[in-house]
């Protein structure tokens, strides 16, 4: 049985899918479609997402796939203590800006200043920079 997915208005554009994005037809460009208008949506400033699921069901993917399209930022969390999260965190951020020296966040605090930060200096597609 089809199941019906509410549509809400979708405040940004849609980025055209990526053509290793196949399979799941509907699914996938319905999932798309929300991503890319979330992520070219007018605003300022960082917004949260929260994308759930079951495992295995292509989540990264299609995040690793928005990402790429957009110039983002994209950090899958692994497995492993608080200290070695934000390490691997802050080495992300300095690979995905070129920086010289690496951002070390001590706390989940300051990892989301790094990201602000992050945010306020490479604004996404349809995005004012953040004034702070």
């Amino acid at each position: 049985m089809a199941r019906s997915l509410p549509r809400p208005p979708s405040p940004g554009r849609s980025l055209p899918r990526p053509p290793d994005m196949f399979d799941r037809e509907w699914e996938w460009e319905w999932e798309w479609s929300e991503l890319t208008a979330f992520a070219t949506g007018e605003g300022v400033g960082p917004r949260l997402g929260v994308v759930s699921g079951r495992r295995r069901q292509g989540k990264s993917f299609l995040l690793q796939a928005l990402a790429d399209a957009t110039d983002g930022f994209h950090h899958a969390a692994v497995e492993a203590s608080a200290a070695e999260s934000l390490r691997l965190l802050g080495e992300a951020v300095a690979r995905y800006t070129g920086a010289a020296s690496l951002p070390r966040p001590a706390t989940w605090h300051e990892a989301l200043e790094v990201l602000f930060d992050l945010a306020a200096e490479r604004p996404g597609p349809g995005h004012s920079p953040v004034g702070r």
